[in-house]
């Protein structure tokens, strides 16, 4: 078994704040459909997206075509054989997850059959990972819950991302293999 070590100090978590003139809805990708964010789309027309609560059920897609941001203010549902991500490169989606006006932010579940290949960064954040669902990528949150049969596997090329932590580029210190 690896030794775990720990941090010799707390890493900030600075909460994550979207941008001005980017508005949030919700947005669902279902029934066999594939969407792709672009590196150049987005309302601001630099691969950046915002939406209040997130689906993606039914066998359903959401991928990127380069590098991309996603804001999330609301919920982040991923289930259903879905998938979230570019498995080519976990890099090019990160995901990162404000507190909603009142200060908390809803739940992320990851579910079922779901694979995610990303980041994601949620300071206040409490994701369920449960089922057979897979992350490919990391996950920065408040609190992870892992259930079932889910798996995170840590990419280490999302080292070097440094919009995971909104501000800080993060190190991998040490990791541990939780057999489940």
């Amino acid at each position: 078994t690896p030794k775990v070590v720990s941090a010799p100090s707390s890493f900030p978590m600075p909460a994550v704040t979207v941008p001005a003139g980017l508005t949030c809805s919700d947005f669902t990708v279902t029934g066999q459909t594939t969407v792709t964010l672009s590196p150049t789309g987005g309302p601001l027309g630099n691969g950046t997206y915002c939406y209040q609560d997130l689906t993606v059920e039914g066998s359903g897609t959401l991928a990127a075509s380069g590098s991309v941001t996603v804001y999330l203010t609301g919920q982040l549902t991923a289930k259903g054989n879905s998938v979230v991500g570019v498995s080519s490169n976990p890099g090019h989606m990160v995901f990162l997850m404000s507190p909603t006006s009142s200060g908390t932010i809803k739940d992320g579940t990851l579910t079922g059959s779901t694979e995610f290949y990303g980041a994601i960064y949620g300071p206040t954040a409490t994701l369920n990972i449960t089922g057979n669902a897979e992350i490919f990528g990391s996950v920065i949150a408040k609190k992870v819950d892992v259930s079932g049969s889910a798996e995170i596997h840590y990419d280490a090329a999302l080292t070097d991302v440094t919009q995971v932590s909104n501000q800080y580029q993060a190190s991998l210190l040490s990791w541990r293999e939780v057999a489940g």
